[in-house]
């Protein structure tokens, strides 16, 4: 094996290992503050970065979350997944309003 191609499958700053990283971190699940992804995300990134010789820590912060257990998107008739990025009101009934499509 030469050594470039070595040090591409090696070297934690290749982009062959970025790219793993970024496969990882995609994999974990939805990274919403404070969620169970969140944690193990935390968990994920300092193991990947002590070996680098990074110090890592965490620091406990409290925060009021809305964790969504049933979010739906239907457009045409299609279901979507999705994920609110705000906190949302909570409603006992369905919310329903129409999308339109505008262009800038």
């Amino acid at each position: 094996m030469n050594a470039s191609l070595n040090e591409e499958l090696t070297d934690p700053r290749s982009g062959a290992a970025l790219y793993r990283d970024v496969i990882a971190y995609a994999n974990l699940g939805v990274h919403l503050t404070a969620s169970e992804v969140d944690h193990r995300t935390s968990a994920w990134l300092a193991a990947r970065l002590r070996p680098l010789g990074f110090e890592t820590s965490y620091l406990p912060f409290h925060l009021p979350q809305f964790f969504a257990r049933d979010v739906r998107l239907e457009v045409f008739g299609r279901a979507l997944e999705c994920v609110p990025q705000w906190f949302p009101c909570w409603s006992s009934s369905p919310v329903r309003s129409p999308v339109r499509l505008t262009h800038c």
